[in-house]
């Protein structure tokens, strides 16, 4: 993985100079593909369909457990304290469900 002065020449030399803040952006949608994200989801929940559209919009690995399953459901809710889904971790940090999520982006 780059440091973050590495990303900033590499993004230089590709897009050319861009504004503090769309690097920072970027630099962390790097970071998160080397992360390990978790999230607990229910097959028909939007807001679930939504966190997976914007991994996978930025080909952002990550691993689902499906809630329907009470052992995971327990698990979920021993973890983040919360019975809503989707919740999410990032290297097994609680980042909470997909408001949270967007709210990173």
């Amino acid at each position: 993985m780059l440091t973050k002065l590495q990303f900033a020449k590499y993004h230089y030399k590709k897009y050319g100079k861009v504004s503090k803040k769309q690097l920072d952006r970027d630099y962390f949608i790097y970071t998160l593909k080397y992360a390990k994200i978790e999230m607990y989801y229910k097959p028909n929940c939007v807001y679930c369909q939504k966190a997976k559209l914007l991994f996978n919009t930025y080909h952002i690995p990550f691993v689902t457990y499906n809630v329907t399953n009470t052992k995971l459901l327990n698990q979920m809710v021993t973890r983040s304290h919360r019975q809503t889904v989707p919740q999410i971790f990032i290297n097994h940090h609680h980042v909470g469900g997909y408001t949270d999520l967007e709210k990173l982006f």
